[in-house]
């Protein structure tokens, strides 16, 4: 289990590199209902210093940049969507695997998947195998979602309306139906909602496919 122990901790790694930050007062840091809107949207709280002079804590939020801003406007948390302008994105994005150490980790985790597959014959535990499949996914998910941008989902969009024109109305209206979605991931300032965009972008290739129109992605 050290090898897969070690992958899983190198898929965390790459996770955290998406995260994104933001520094805020907090006026009761330790509110029930704030910590378990924290939990809900899995973002993390960082407790500064003592109070200031107007009662106010520091408080760093640390979580996905879509997490964060449903903190910041719950009613719960600081009421306000407008302070979604104050977060920043990790810094560590500025260095992230780049397209063949990424390859190269996918190959090896495959590898390490056909070989403990193969060992699961003489007795090797199960719970390996799920770890280091749900990892690979993971893995497969974070290199497919540093390709998303506005850009890029522009141009599948506007590639896969150029195909369905043909198809039956009720298969043509279903695949306008995820385009919207996909298109309305992207909000008015150009960030996309990645993880909606991802799933959108797989399920309109799905379903493109089960149609005969696909594109590749």
């Amino acid at each position: 289990m050290k090898h897969v122990k070690l992958f899983e901790q190198f898929v965390a790694y790459q996770e955290a590199l998406c995260e994104a930050t933001v520094t805020m007062d907090a006026l009761n840091p330790d509110s029930v209902q704030l910590r378990k809107l924290l939990k809900k949207h899995r973002v993390d709280m960082m407790v500064g210093g003592p109070a200031g002079p107007a009662g106010m804590t520091e408080v760093t939020l640390t979580g996905k940049r879509k997490d964060l801003e449903s903190v910041l406007k719950d009613p719960n948390g600081w009421d306000d969507e407008d302070l979604a302008d104050f977060i920043e994105e990790s810094k560590n994005n500025s260095y992230p695997l780049n397209e063949m150490d990424m390859g190269s980790m996918l190959t090896i985790a495959n590898a390490l998947f056909f070989i403990v597959s193969v060992l699961t014959i003489y007795g090797f535990t199960g719970e390996a195998i799920d770890a280091i499949k749900r990892n690979i996914q993971k893995l497969k998910d974070i290199k497919d979602k540093r390709k998303i941008n506005k850009d890029s989902i522009e141009d599948i969009t506007n590639d896969i309306e150029g195909l369905i024109n043909d198809l039956p109305v009720g298969k043509r209206n279903f695949l306008k139906g995820l385009i919207s979605k996909l298109k309305s991931t992207v909000d008015d300032t150009g960030n996309v909602d990645k993880d909606s965009a991802l799933y959108l972008q797989r399920e309109i290739d799905k379903y493109a496919t089960q149609y005969g129109v696909s594109k590749t992605m």
